[in-house]
C-alpha cells in the first residue's frame, strides 16, 4: 500500500523471511510426548508499481501473498497424537488501486483485490492403542484452487513539511469455495470421496502512519484488525470434523 503514496512513477520489490517456532506437548498417564517445531520457515514477496496520471490522480498495482499457513509434525515424537501430519494453505493476490488527492493534505483511495487460494492436508492420528502399540488412521485431502474479488477503500492525511502521513484502509472479506478430493485410511479399510468447503477470509482495517522525527529519520508503524473469528474451514469425514478455527496466516 505504501507505494501508492510515493512521489512520481515508482516500482518496489520487497521480500521477508520468517523462521517461527511452535512447539507443544501431549501428556497421558503413560508419559509425555513432544511435537517438535511444527511451524515451517517461509518467505513472502511483494511487488508494487505506481504511476501518476496527473498531479491529483495516480494508480498502483500490488502483488502479494496475503494469507498462508504451513505446519509439519515430521519431527514429533512417534507417540505424539498427530506425528507425521502436515498442512499447507497458500494464497496470492493482485490489488489495483487508484488515489485521488483532494488537496495537499487529504486524499482518498479505492480499488479491487483478487485473491487465489490453494491447500493440501495430511493428518496421521492414533485411532486406537493395542497391546502391540498404537494403531494409526490417516486423512489426506487436496484442494482445487479458487479465487474471489473484493474491494479496498480508504483515506489518508499528510503533512509534507514534517513527513507525516496517516492512512486508514478497509478491505472487504473474501469468499471461497474449494472442491477437494479426500482419502481416509484406517485398519478398517480405505474410503475416498469428494467434497466442497466454503469459507471466508476476514475483512480487515489497516492503520498505517509515519512521521519525521529528525533530519533523514522517520518513525513508522501500522495496526491491523481482522475478523478471524469468522474463518472456519471444515471438511467431510475429517477425523475431528474441523481443519481450522482461526487465522490461517503465517506469523499471525
Amino acid at each position: 500500500m505504501s507505494a501508492l503514496f510515493e512521489p512520481g512513477n515508482y516500482v518496489e520489490l520487497s521480500f521477508g523471511y520468517t523462521m517461527p517456532t511452535v512447539e507443544g506437548t501431549h501428556s497421558t498417564p503413560f508419559g509425555t510426548s513432544r511435537s517438535g517445531n511444527a511451524a515451517e520457515a517461509f518467505g513472502q514477496g511483494v511487488v508494487s508499481g505506481k504511476f501518476d496520471v496527473n498531479e491529483q490522480l495516480s494508480f498502483a498495482v500490488i502483488y502479494d501473498q496475503p494469507f498462508g499457513a504451513d505446519a509439519d509434525y515430521g519431527d514429533a515424537d512417534p507417540t505424539y497424537p498427530i506425528a507425521g501430519s502436515r498442512a499447507s494453505f497458500e494464497s496470492s493476490g493482485i490489488t489495483a488501486l487508484g488515489r485521488y488527492r483532494l488537496n495537499d493534505n487529504f486524499s482518498i483511495h479505492a480499488g479491487a483485490r483478487m485473491v487465489q487460494v490453494d491447500a493440501d492436508l495430511f493428518v496421521r492420528s492414533i485411532a486406537a492403542i493395542t497391546a502391540t502399540g498404537p494403531v494409526f488412521a490417516t486423512y489426506e485431502a487436496s484442494f482445487d484452487p479458487d479465487r474471489d474479488i473484493g474491494f479496498v477503500v480508504g483515506a489518508a492525511y499528510e503533512k509534507p513539511e514534517i513527513a507525516l502521513r496517516v492512512a486508514l484502509t478497509y478491505s472487504s472479506e473474501l469468499s471461497f469455495e474449494n472442491d477437494y478430493r479426500y482419502t481416509v485410511s484406517s485398519p478398517l479399510g480405505t474410503m475416498s470421496g469428494t467434497g466442497t468447503t466454503r469459507y471466508t477470509m476476514p475483512r480487515s482495517i489497516n492503520l498505517d502512519f509515519r512521521t519525521g522525527i529528525a533530519a533523514n529519520t522517520l518513525l513508522f508503524g501500522s495496526i491491523r484488525w481482522a475478523e478471524w473469528s469468522e474463518t472456519v474451514i471444515e471438511l467431510d469425514n475429517y477425523l475431528t470434523g474441523r481443519l481450522s478455527d482461526g487465522p490461517p496466516r503465517r506469523g499471525l
